[in-house]
């Protein structure tokens, strides 16, 4: 039974891989191509980017027919501190232990117990290692696996052109706890701003492996039910994080100049921590929500001209 099981997750993986080749390789010769499959790989149905209507159409068009440079500036793990702080808002960025162009620049032995190391251009949770106990830590396996992150291109499979222009480093920071015993991991509060007002709240609650489970909120902190597909939606109702004013006002402020973005956050005792910007939430896809709240929420998003 535990070879048949290996054999069936060796097939997988290859497939796997196979399959983002393919996709990789259309991605660098024609990305929105890629989109308009992927979109209907996800959805079923053709994506229109003539008239765009729902969210992801619109995040779509976005990528393809304005300007994203500063999307790529604002994505980028590390620079986006930058904006951040000009914005006024450097108080909310979460304590940086270092930056690195090369992964032998990284003296593990100067870091603390725990912390967290990120690629600058990578997304969707990808290429990030949360190190909770430093002594456990494998360096020489770690040391490979960071070099992958320098050398895989992210983007090119998922048609997001903009992330080919953030210069690959790999940042640490501090590691940040679940607040309470309940949280199987760190609750992340994603707010959809939509012509620079936050219009909803996705939560990201229990990571445990793969599995995730989210809820949609409302500007007021009211449960939205039935706008994620139900398999992903969770059960319980979390409540009103204490800073949740200072997280809308933020991302309002953070948010003021696009069409689109996603500003993330995390609560720490009381107080809103910066957590990253994101442009094409999902590659622009999100799969996870009904088509009915993509259509709602696309019709709030005023294109440029």
């Amino acid at each position: 039974m535990i070879k048949i099981r290996g054999m069936y997750l060796l097939v997988k993986r290859v497939g796997r891989d196979l399959r983002n080749r393919y996709y990789t390789r259309i991605g660098k010769k024609n990305p929105e191509k890629l989109a308009k499959m992927l979109f209907k790989k996800y959805h079923g149905r053709e994506m229109n980017l003539d008239c765009p209507v729902e969210l992801g159409e619109k995040i779509n068009w976005l990528k393809f027919r304005s300007n994203t440079e500063k999307w790529s500036e604002l994505t980028d793990k590390y620079a986006v501190r930058k904006y951040v702080q000009d914005s006024g808002l450097g108080h909310t960025l979460n304590d940086l232990y270092g930056v690195y162009d090369r992964v032998e620049d990284i003296h593990f032995d100067t870091l603390p117990d725990s912390f967290v190391l990120k690629s600058t251009n990578g997304g969707d949770g990808k290429n990030v290692l949360i190190v909770k106990e430093k002594k456990r830590l494998d360096i020489p396996f770690v040391k490979k696996e960071l070099e992958r992150w320098f050398t895989t291109s992210f983007g090119l499979a998922s048609a997001e052109p903009h992330y080919q222009r953030i210069k690959p480093r790999i940042i640490a920071e501090k590691y940040l706890k679940p607040q309470t015993a309940e949280d199987l991991s760190l609750v992340d509060y994603k707010f959809y701003c939509l012509n620079g007002k936050v219009y909803s709240v996705f939560l990201c609650c229990d990571r445990i492996g793969k599995e995730t489970h989210y809820a949609f909120y409302d500007k007021a902190w009211n449960f939205l039910p039935g706008k994620i597909l139900s398999e992903y939606e969770a059960e319980k109702v979390y409540p009103r994080p204490q800073s949740f004013d200072k997280m809308v006002e933020y991302s309002e402020i953070l948010a003021k100049e696009f069409p689109i973005v996603r500003v993330d956050w995390y609560e720490i005792d009381g107080e809103p921590v910066f957590g990253e910007m994101t442009f094409t939430p999902a590659a622009g896809f999100l799969f996870r929500f009904t088509k009915e709240y993509l259509v709602e929420m696309g019709e709030q998003v005023v294109l440029p001209s």
